[in-house]
C-alpha cells in the first residue's frame, strides 16, 4: 500500500508539470487575426522603402544603439532598377521584416514527414507524444521554426509577425503535408511532401520581385495564401508546369532581411531552382549565374558553367550577395559578388558561376553545413565551424577584427580563405561540440550538444561565447533563428526544450492544432 505521503508528493510533482508545461490553443487552427503580438513590434509591409546600396568596401558596422536599445545597423545593397541608391537603418527597417528561423536556421536536416527526434528526449519520447513532437523534456506542436513562422508537427504553417495566421490555400483550407519552412523578407515559402513549392505573401509588396514564383511581378495578392511556384513555359505561348521533385529549400537566416529570392533543390540529381529578385549586385556577380542581374518570376535553374547545369547539390544558402553550395561530396561552391571575401577564394573578384572553396593549403573545404550570411560564409565540419569573408561586426569569428593579424587588409576587415571560429576562454581555443550553425544577418549562432547557443558577431562579442538572454545563459535550447537584420540578443527566436516560445524575450502562445 502506498503511504500517503507519497501520493501528496506525486500529486504536487503532477501540479508542477502542468503549470511548467504552456498550453497549447486548441481553438479552429484556421482561425486569423489572433492579436497575438511581435515582441519587437515587427509589422510586414509597414514601412517597405527603396533598397539601400552596399558599396565596394562592404557595409558599415553597428552604429549607436536606437531608444530600445537595438543594435543599428547601416547596410547597403544595389538597386535591381537603377534608381537613386540610399542607407537604410537596419534597427528602423527591422519593423518590416518577418524575422526568425528554423531551418532551424537553423538548417534543417533532410526533410522527412515524420517529427523530429533528434533532440535528447531524456523526459518525453515519440510514443508519449503520439501525433506531437519530442524535443528535449516535453511535447510540442511546433516542429521547425524560420522567420516569424513555425511548421507544426501536422504539416500545418504559422505566422506570427504581428498575429498568428494559418497558411493557407484557398478560404479556410490550410496549407497541408508541409516538411520544410523558409521566410524571406515580405515573402514565405513551404515546401510539401510531394516535392512541390509553395509560396505566400506576407505584405502587399510581398510579390514585387516575383517573390511568389507564378511568374509575374506584383499585382494583387491576398495575404498568407499560398500559391504554387512553376516553371516557365517550355515554348513561347505554352503552359507554366508546376516545379516538382524538390528536396529541400534553400537554408539560413541571412536572407530574412532583404530577402526576395527563394532557392529548391531538386532531389533526383541535385539541380538548384531560384525564383525571385536578385540583389546580389552589379554585373555578373548574380545569384541566377545567368550573367546579368534581373528577376525571374519563373523558377530558374542554376548554372555551373556557360555550357552546364549546376548539379549533385545538398542544400543551397544565399547570402546578402553571394550564395553557396554544399554538394553530395561536401565540397563547397560559391559564387556572385565577393566583397570582403566571402566566396573563400583569397580575393575580392566577383564570380558567375559556382568556384570550389579551398583552405589556405589549397586543400578542399569539405563541410556538413554551409551559411552564407552578409559578405561572410560558415561552414560546420563534423563540430567545428569555420569562417571568413567580412569581418566588420565580428562575425568571422576569431577575435577583435582590426587586429592585423585576424584580417587581410580589406577595410571590412575580411579575412578572404577559411579560419576555425574561437572561443576566448582559454584564449583562441577552437569551438567544438557544435550539432547546428545558423548564419544570420552580420551573426552566427550555433547549438552545442549540451543545448546550449553560442554566438558571434553584430550584439555579441569577436569570438564565440554563450548567448545571454537579461543575463542568464541559453543552456536549453531546441529550435532557434536569428532572421532579422538586428544583432543579437534582439534577432532571437527560439523554441526551449520545455517547449516555451519566445520572440526574442517575451512567450508566445503557441497556436496548436
Amino acid at each position: 500500500m502506498r503511504h500517503p505521503s507519497t501520493r501528496v508528493v506525486v500529486i504536487l510533482f503532477a501540479l508542477t508539470t502542468l503549470v511548467a508545461l504552456p498550453a497549447c490553443d486548441s481553438s479552429d487552427a484556421v482561425q486569423k487575426d489572433r492579436g497575438v503580438p511581435d515582441a519587437g513590434g515587427e509589422r510586414v509591409g509597414a514601412t517597405d522603402g527603396p533598397l539601400p546600396d552596399l558599396g565596394a568596401d562592404g557595409h558599415a558596422d553597428t552604429a549607436a544603439p536606437d531608444a530600445a536599445g537595438d543594435a543599428r545597423v547601416d547596410l547597403p545593397i544595389d538597386r535591381k532598377d537603377g534608381a537613386a541608391e540610399q542607407s537604410i537603418d537596419a534597427a528602423a527597417d527591422a519593423a518590416d521584416a518577418t524575422v526568425d528561423a528554423a531551418d532551424a536556421t537553423v538548417d534543417l536536416p533532410p526533410p522527412d514527414t515524420t517529427a523530429d527526434t533528434t533532440m535528447d528526449s531524456g523526459v518525453c519520447s515519440p510514443t508519449s507524444c503520439g501525433a506531437l513532437n519530442c524535443l528535449g523534456v516535453a511535447c510540442s506542436c511546433i516542429k521547425a521554426l524560420h522567420g516569424s513562422m513555425y511548421l507544426r508537427t501536422n504539416g500545418t504553417v504559422v505566422d506570427y509577425t504581428s498575429q498568428q495566421n494559418v497558411i493557407e490555400t484557398s478560404p479556410g483550407v490550410p496549407l497541408d503535408n508541409v516538411i520544410e519552412i523558409y521566410s524571406g523578407w515580405r515573402h514565405g515559402c513551404a515546401l510539401r511532401a510531394n516535392g512541390t513549392v509553395w509560396c505566400w505573401p506576407k505584405s502587399s509588396n510581398g510579390n514585387d520581385f516575383g517573390e511568389l514564383g507564378r511568374g509575374n511581378i506584383g499585382g494583387s495578392v491576398t495575404l498568407w495564401t499560398a500559391t504554387q511556384v512553376m516553371l516557365p513555359p517550355a515554348t513561347a505561348g505554352g503552359n507554366p508546369q508546376p516545379l516538382t521533385g524538390i528536396k529541400r529549400l534553400s537554408t539560413g537566416s541571412s536572407r530574412c532581411y532583404l530577402a526576395y529570392t527563394t532557392c529548391g533543390v531538386r532531389q533526383t540529381d541535385g539541380a538548384v531552382f531560384c525564383w525571385g529578385g536578385d540583389n546580389a549586385g552589379g554585373g555578373a556577380g548574380s545569384f541566377y549565374t545567368k550573367g546579368s542581374v534581373a528577376t525571374r518570376p519563373w523558377a530558374t535553374q542554376l548554372d555551373a558553367s556557360a555550357t552546364a547545369p549546376l548539379l549533385g547539390v545538398e542544400r543551397v544558402s544565399l547570402g546578402v550577395r553571394h550564395a553557396c553550395a554544399l554538394k553530395s561530396d561536401r565540397t563547397v561552391w560559391c559564387w556572385g559578388m565577393n566583397v570582403g571575401g566571402p566566396l573563400g577564394l583569397g580575393d575580392q573578384t566577383l564570380r558567375q558561376y559556382p568556384t570550389q572553396v579551398t583552405y589556405t593549403n589549397n586543400t578542399a573545404v569539405l563541410a556538413d553545413d554551409v551559411g552564407a550570411g552578409s559578405d561572410a560564409t560558415c561552414t560546420r565540419d563534423g563540430t567545428a565551424v569555420w569562417c571568413w569573408g567580412a569581418n566588420n561586426s565580428g562575425q568571422v569569428g576569431i577575435g577583435t577584427p582590426s587586429d592585423p593579424a585576424n584580417h587581410d587588409g580589406c577595410i571590412n576587415y575580411c579575412k578572404l580563405k577559411p579560419k576555425q571560429v574561437v572561443t576566448a576562454f582559454p584564449a583562441n581555443t577552437p569551438l567544438a561540440n557544435v550539432q547546428q550553425l545558423d548564419v544570420g544577418y552580420l551573426h552566427v549562432c550555433a547549438r552545442l550538444g549540451d543545448n546550449s547557443l553560442w554566438c558571434w558577431g553584430s550584439g555579441g562579442s569577436n569570438v564565440a561565447a554563450q548567448q545571454l538572454i537579461q543575463g542568464n545563459p541559453i543552456n536549453d535550447n531546441a529550435l532557434w533563428s536569428t532572421c532579422s537584420s538586428s544583432g543579437l540578443p534582439t534577432s532571437l527566436r527560439r523554441l526551449s526544450r520545455d517547449n516555451v516560445l519566445r520572440n526574442p524575450i517575451t512567450v508566445v502562445p503557441q497556436m496548436c492544432p
